[in-house]
């Protein structure tokens, strides 16, 4: 019965990442909102770790999700990382060139148009997705454990 449960939880884990992937990520404001899986191959290497995880979930191999949802952390902090870090060095640029040129209509323009710029809300469902599977994994290696030192009695 535990064991049902689990693969049902590692299959909501890697459908969760999936809609996450799918979902917008990033709202650039006048733009448009992109989804992780048109932005970058980040996104789709997050993808086929969800089918993986799925997979693994399904043939009862909760012990290789902690490779899966680590990957999928790791991927997701980079490309967060590379966010904010091109966020502020944009943010700099504008800074610098709007001290020189204060009354400048374009420079406010772009600045406006910046600022609009923001993280989707398509994060939440891989941050979570990730999170279910990483638990699983935990469970997995607890059972085992609390199972094998009761054989051992």
């Amino acid at each position: 019965m535990l064991k049902n449960i689990k693969k049902i939880l590692g299959v909501v884990g890697g459908v969760l990442v999936i809609l996450g992937v799918f979902l917008p990520i990033l709202n650039l404001g006048l733009f448009g909102k992109y989804s992780y899986f048109n932005l970058s191959i980040n996104g789709k290497i997050i993808f086929a770790l969800a089918i993986i995880s799925i997979i693994l979930s399904l043939f009862g191999r909760f012990f290789f999700l902690i490779i899966t949802s680590v990957g999928i952390f790791s991927v997701f902090a980079y490309d967060v990382w590379k966010f904010f870090k091109l966020k502020k060095n944009l943010t700099g640029f504008i800074q610098k060139f709007e001290q020189k040129n204060p009354n400048n209509i374009l420079i406010k323009l772009v600045k406006s148009a910046f600022q609009s710029f923001d993280v989707g809300w398509g994060w939440i469902f891989i941050v979570v997705g990730a999170f279910i599977l990483l638990i699983l994994f935990f469970v997995h290696v607890f059972e085992r454990k609390f199972s094998a030192s009761q054989i051992q009695k």
